[in-house]
């Protein structure tokens, strides 16, 4: 058995394909329309404020009419780039190309990732190896396995998030207000979606760590 050729570093398109590029974007995209819808929120309640203080109404109304219509603009997107983003780190399990060995391929860490996902050991030792590796950098990077106390506190802590944005969502309703439903949806979007990521990952990674004692075990007694 030769070793695979010492090629360059993959890319995170190479290993990934265009999915990882738009699981960014979805990121950064939602990230910056809360923020930005936040904003003009919270000027529309600076702005009513004001009045009170003699500021022009018209500048209150104006503020109201561009937070009403952003909130509307959004109300679909911005759930929809949560679920979107989520979905994809979660099917992704992207890891740095470069705490992987430079000869890899997107075909190879599939067959990987199969291996390392359901605890067997495949009929090559390269690919074996491959699993290893990535299911190794994943564990000590981000994929930890909380103890059961952990979680519960997790899901609980998403929990009351996920009931602050149905708060959020009937207030937006009773006062007939876009931006609140938007944030209120983002918010149900988001953390319910962290619920749902953690319990459904729970044991692939579970199964990450025993495909890594496993393979540790064979190489030991390889060694013998």
């Amino acid at each position: 058995m030769h070793q695979p050729p010492n090629v360059r570093v993959p890319s995170y398109t190479d290993l990934y394909g265009p999915g990882f590029g738009v699981m960014v974007v979805c990121w950064i995209t939602s990230f910056l329309l809360l923020v930005i819808l936040a904003v003009v929120k919270g000027l529309h309640v600076v702005m009513r404020d004001l009045v009170w203080f003699g500021v022009d109404p018209a500048w209150a109304d104006a503020a109201a009419t561009f937070s009403d219509t952003l909130g509307t603009a959004l109300l679909v997107p911005l759930p929809l780039l949560n679920v979107l983003a989520l979905f994809l780190t979660a099917s992704l399990d992207a890891v740095h190309p470069k705490n992987l060995p430079p000869w890899t391929t997107r075909e190879q860490l599939r067959e990987a990732r199969v291996l390392s996902n359901n605890a067997v050991m495949g009929g090559d030792p390269w690919t074996n190896f491959l699993a290893r590796v990535h299911a190794g950098v994943h564990l000590r990077s981000f994929g930890w396995v909380l103890p059961r106390w952990g979680l519960v506190s997790y899901l609980v802590l998403n929990g009351l998030m996920t009931g602050n944005g149905v708060f959020l969502l009937v207030l937006g309703f009773r006062h007939e207000d876009p931006a609140l439903i938007a944030i209120g949806l983002n918010n149900i979007s988001l953390f319910a979606g962290f619920a749902v990521f953690a319990l459904a990952l729970r044991a692939r990674r579970q199964h990450m760590r025993a495909f890594c004692d496993l393979y540790d075990a064979a190489q030991r007694r390889t060694v013998r």
